[in-house]
């Protein structure tokens, strides 16, 4: 957490200098920038990815006719602007993030 109370800071990775490298995630020329996010702009957006991935959890299983769906975990990857994303893949400069797991309710 930030010392300041209306934010938080993530430290997130600078590959610029790596763009030519493959399957690479962190070398030597990469830089560690920790970056203040306001806590509101995040909070927006991680409610807003939540609520989309509840919407597409609920569909899914509706579709489900003989089988529940009990537990989904998903990645998000949070950027230097607050955006939430979720993670298709893990490529280059995707070194961590948040996981979520979603468990139905009894």
């Amino acid at each position: 957490m930030s010392s300041e109370n209306n934010s938080i800071t993530i430290v997130t990775i600078d590959n610029r200098a790596n763009k030519g490298i493959k399957n690479q995630i962190i070398n030597t020329t990469s830089e560690m920038i920790y970056q203040a996010i306001d806590k509101d702009v995040l909070e927006q957006n991680l409610r807003e990815c939540i609520n989309n991935i509840g919407s597409v959890l609920n569909n899914v299983n509706k579709e489900m006719d003989n089988y529940n769906l009990d537990e989904v975990e998903v990645s998000l990857q949070i950027d230097a602007t607050g955006s939430v994303n979720l993670i298709g893949g893990l490529s280059a400069g995707v070194t961590g993030g948040i996981t979520l797991k979603f468990k139905r309710r009894q």
